[in-house]
């Protein structure tokens, strides 16, 4: 099994990854990096047009969002938690009973809360 893995992965980097690579190293990235130069040029010769696209698209975010908003609840009221996580600090030196103690009054505490 590890023998024939062995035999696919050579053959794929063989036939696959070395001739993209080559093509990346050769045409792909000097196109990639073109194609960015003229967008920048662009970009910098209008300024205003792309002031403005951008404040349209953050406008029509707003009015997607609220036109599709599902209404997620990140705390819904209906379900009460289950668990509660308290972090208690006592004094440096404290007593193991007495921060026992602490402990007690808050599960009390806790168990007391509504819902």
């Amino acid at each position: 099994m590890l023998i024939v893995l062995g035999v696919i992965f050579w053959a794929l980097n063989k036939y696959a990854l070395e001739p993209v690579g080559r093509w990346w190293q050769r045409d792909g990235l000097n196109k990639v990096i073109a194609k960015y130069e003229n967008t920048l040029v662009w970009s910098l010769n209008h300024r205003l047009s792309v002031l403005g696209i951008s404040a349209v698209v953050l406008v029509l975010s707003f009015v997607a969002l609220g036109a599709f908003n599902p209404g997620t609840e990140f705390f819904p009221e209906d379900i009460p938690p289950r668990d509660v996580y308290v972090q208690v600090e006592t004094p440096i030196g404290s007593d193991v009973k007495y921060t026992k103690t602490i402990i007690e009054e808050v599960q009390q505490r806790v168990k007391n809360l509504p819902n």
